[in-house]
């Protein structure tokens, strides 16, 4: 019983099984990229794509997050009045390099490491 009670706590954001905790998310980009900050990164990236999404598609999105994940981005999730901003790649890059102050061109590895941990 303790072992399913385990498994309720860290089902994957996808419902595919046993997933990412904040533990291990966090865990995964100090790994991937040590020179930036976990919360950091999370809070750039998921304030970034939140601010580019229809309220609707935000909110869905944070339902599929388990518990722990959906308290780490609380500040992305906030109800915001302005519409979804245009989606441009590479205003979207700039957004989160300007927020992270990191150089444009290792927004990319951000990136793929940000998504990459959310399934690890």
């Amino acid at each position: 019983m303790a072992m399913m009670h385990n498994m309720d706590t860290t089902e994957s954001w996808s419902g595919e099984g046993v997933g990412t905790s904040v533990e291990s998310f966090l865990a995964h980009i100090n790994r991937e990229v040590p020179e930036y900050s976990p919360t950091e990164v999370a809070d750039a990236v998921m304030s970034a794509l939140c601010e580019r999404l229809p309220g609707g598609l935000v909110q869905e999105l944070r339902e599929q997050f388990p518990e722990g994940l959906r308290r780490l981005f609380e500040r992305s999730w906030k109800e915001r009045s302005a519409p979804a901003q245009k989606f441009q790649k590479d205003d979207f890059y700039l957004d989160i390099a300007e927020r992270l102050q990191i150089e444009p061109e290792n927004v990319r590895l951000v990136l793929h490491v940000f998504f990459g941990s959310l399934h690890s």
